[in-house]
């Protein structure tokens, strides 16, 4: 497995889209999550105001199987002053790796 810790690149969002829906394919129905290769590139993505995603992916070959995305977001401080922040989102694990 080859970890690597990298700014979004829209390239990724079909993967990332594949490991959630594979991730979750258990759930059933309206509880399921969907992400799609568009939301993820919205999200994680330039469209985001406060920039773009730095994403941790975990690959088998050319597999994603492992995600966590690091959002960047605009907080404000108690002073007015706005300060980017970041929030851990789009954590995913394939169901062949998961370590439980």
């Amino acid at each position: 497995m080859k970890i690597d810790v990298v700014p979004f690149d829209r390239s990724l969002a079909p993967g990332i889209a594949a490991l959630a829906q594979r991730a979750f394919a258990d759930v059933s129905g309206d509880a399921q999550p969907v992400l799609s290769a568009q939301l993820a590139a919205n999200f994680l993505g330039p469209s985001n105001a406060a920039g773009v995603s730095n994403v941790a992916l975990a690959c088998e070959g050319n597999d994603i199987v492992g995600s966590l995305a690091a959002v960047p977001a605009r907080f404000l401080r108690g002073d007015g002053q706005v300060v980017i922040g970041y929030q851990l989102s789009l954590i995913h694990i394939s169901e062949p790796t998961r370590p439980y």
